[in-house]
């Protein structure tokens, strides 16, 4: 007792390895191992200790009283590889299925029930049949001078975003040859529309010209083109020429509609559907759009005063974007299409 009992590890390599789960290095060289330790004493030591512990390849305790001192040593060879470093990435890669569609429909139409009297020569007919409505979405081609309809959508896995077949269809004209005090009509008590709508007609009303739809002439006067731009961006282009049937001298219903659609996706999550239109179009007749039922713009000549004159060139051309009329949002700016989530 008094003497001082030294514990020594030694004997200990590290002969390196191979590369580990996660490592970047093929190789590992050796490195000289490092050790830790536990030293155990009797009970009986004075002031009694538990197990000490430190690190090193030596330890030593002075023997104080009788009994069994022990030391047990772990080596270690300290040369782990870090993991290289990890890029988080985007989430897993989903694909949605709830793309929304938006069914567009573009009408032109007359609201009085006879469109006129028109000026004498070269007009051909004094009168002709209007389509005696106002605006709403439940009236269809039978209603229109023009009657335009498809539905579309951005999802990227429909290459065309076409749903379905697009719907385009010309009303009939009816040309009256007749005078406001013949037999065809007769004046209204209470004109309206500044004037424009100033007579009804009669029963058994014959008209001079039936137009048939389609004209043969007439074909291709009404388009529309469904362009995907990109992953979440499609374009739609209206097109309408449509002409009277029944008077070669009347002015063509100009339109020239382009309405762009986006519906962005991030890591599987949809945003809305929006859109917003370009483009131009002929102060009369009366213009309407829906987008999924729901009307978005109108134009209405009885509150721009705008005549049948306003189809010639240059006249009455307004812009879509700028929304020369009667609707309170411009259509320029990037809005939710309505009935959409």
């Amino acid at each position: 007792m008094g003497d001082t009992i030294t514990f020594t590890a030694s004997g200990v390599t590290d002969s390196g390895g191979e590369q580990r789960e996660n490592c970047d290095v093929v190789t590992i060289p050796p490195v000289t191992p490092t050790y830790k330790w536990t030293l155990t004493i009797p009970p009986d030591y004075p002031d009694p200790l538990p197990p000490l512990s430190g690190s090193g390849a030596s330890v030593g305790v002075v023997a104080l009283v009788g009994g069994t001192y022990s030391a047990t040593f772990t080596a270690k060879a300290d040369r782990d590889c870090p993991p290289p470093d990890i890029t988080i990435g985007p989430g897993t890669s989903q694909v949605p299925t709830n793309y929304s569609t938006v069914e567009i429909q573009y009408k032109t139409f007359i609201a009085c029930e006879v469109a006129g009297p028109t000026p004498p020569d070269p007009w051909l007919y004094d009168f002709f049949r209007g389509d005696d409505r106002g605006f709403g979405y439940a009236f269809g081609a039978v209603d229109s001078r023009t009657f335009q309809r498809v539905t579309v959508t951005v999802d990227p896995s429909n290459e065309t975003g076409l749903i379905g077949t697009a719907m385009q269809v010309m009303g009939i004209t009816q040309g009256f040859d007749d005078d406001p005090d013949g037999s065809d009509v007769t004046p209204l008590a209470t004109p309206t529309c500044m004037g424009q709508c100033s007579y009804g007609f009669v029963p058994g009303a014959t008209p001079e010209c039936t137009g048939t739809t389609p004209d043969p002439v007439e074909t291709g006067k009404l388009a529309i083109a469904v362009t995907p731009i990109d992953q979440s961006h499609i374009q739609v282009v209206v097109t309408n020429r449509a002409k009277d049937q029944c008077e070669d001298v009347v002015p063509a219903i100009d339109v020239d509609l382009v309405l762009l659609f986006r519906q962005t996706c991030e890591d599987g999550i949809l945003g809305p559907l929006e859109f917003k239109a370009s483009g131009s179009y002929d102060g009369y007749p009366w213009h309407e759009l829906y987008l999924n039922g729901i009307q978005v713009f109108i134009h209405d000549p009885c509150v721009t005063g705008d005549t049948p004159n306003s189809m010639f060139p240059f006249i009455g051309n307004y812009q879509f974007e700028v929304d020369g009329s009667n609707n309170p949002t411009p259509l320029a700016d990037w809005q939710t299409v309505p009935g959409t989530q």
